[in-house]
């Protein structure tokens, strides 16, 4: 685990803003395995890299239906779309936090921090979500695909910090995803890396730390590490245009 002195007391505790499909629950293991069991019906070929360049934006449920159509399976995309959501649905819905994300999320409002979601999911996913679990309260802000461009666009994020009212040089963002990261960094913002086991594979070494668990860190440690970096400054990647 990493674990260091908390930071200094002059320095106010960062802002925390989070990712939350595939980072805090893993959704996306689920929603793979809805897809792939989608394709399986038609006796198809899966397109995993192409599923994997959609994690973190929008635009997978298109790219899945064109795949299935170059099979030469004709269908609604509304039917197809509810099949896969329901396949998706019973999966997630039962989805636990990720291990050591709720005790993360504790140390980090003890030490006073506030936090923020920046997801380029639906409104009402996230609110499903977030009242299944207990954990909306936790959140001063919530920040979806209706606050702008979905990630790698910047625009989610910089919704977040201002609603929140901070400024990139005091706030944290936590991802998955490389288009996630790639948001993070376009937005100014300091980034950690928590894959999950659909995204471990993927290139996430633009993030400034990568863990493989919540439980791999302490919120004083993390602050410490990120603090500690000498002549620190937020790269500013900008993101694909959309």
């Amino acid at each position: 685990m990493i674990d260091a002195p908390a930071t200094p007391a002059t320095l106010s505790p960062p802002a925390l803003i989070f990712d939350f499909d595939g980072l805090l629950v893993d959704t996306e293991s689920s929603a793979l395995l809805a897809w792939r069991e989608q394709f399986a019906v038609h006796d198809l070929d899966f397109p995993l890299e192409t599923w994997r360049s959609y994690i973190g934006s929008q635009g997978s449920q298109e790219a899945m239906h064109a795949g299935v159509r170059a099979g030469g399976v004709e269908f609604e995309d509304a039917e197809l779309r509810a099949q896969w959501r329901q396949r998706h649905n019973a999966i997630a819905r039962a989805e636990p936090l990720r291990t050591g994300v709720a005790v993360f999320l504790d140390e980090a409002i003890a030490a006073g921090s506030h936090l923020a979601i920046a997801s380029s999911a639906t409104r009402d996913w996230l609110d499903d979500h977030l009242d299944r679990l207990g954990i909306r309260q936790l959140f001063d802000v919530v920040c979806t695909r209706d606050n702008g461009r979905v990630k790698p666009s910047p625009d989610i994020y910089l919704a977040a910090l201002a609603g929140l009212g901070a400024s990139t040089d005091n706030a944290i963002a936590f991802e998955d995803s490389p288009n996630g990261i790639a948001a993070a960094k376009a937005a100014g913002l300091m980034c950690v890396a928590v894959p999950n086991p659909v995204t471990a594979q993927l290139p996430l070494g633009a993030a400034d730390l990568l863990v493989e668990s919540f439980s791999d860190i302490s919120f004083s440690g993390m602050v410490s590490v990120l603090r500690g970096a000498a002549g620190y400054a937020p790269p500013n990647v900008q993101a694909p245009a959309p």
